[in-house]
């Protein structure tokens, strides 16, 4: 179960400025039995420069990462308390 919590509007990556993240809660598409593949990608295709991705998804989405790795993010991910995790993409360098 995800349920919502304040976001991290900022983060810093590693030599980086700050970074503001847009928000994206897959749990709803999840519950209606959706695949939120199409909405994560069109979403990180919009991004721009200086926006990285919160993600908030009920498990931790190991296959994501390196389909955005090789987009040109890295990640930060949590476990949340509910179970549910928050991964934070951010473009490397």
């Amino acid at each position: 179960m995800c349920v919502k919590e304040g976001a991290v509007p900022f983060l810093y990556a590693a030599g980086m400025a700050a970074i503001r993240y847009e928000k994206l809660d897959v749990c709803p598409m999840l519950a209606e039995g959706r695949s939120p593949m199409d909405a994560i990608m069109q979403r990180a295709a919009g991004l721009k420069a200086g926006v990285g991705l919160h993600l908030i998804t009920p498990f931790e989405p190991v296959p994501l990462y390196p389909v955005l790795g090789e987009r040109g993010f890295v990640h930060e991910a949590r476990r949340r308390p509910d179970g549910g995790w928050e991964v934070w993409f951010h473009p490397s360098g």
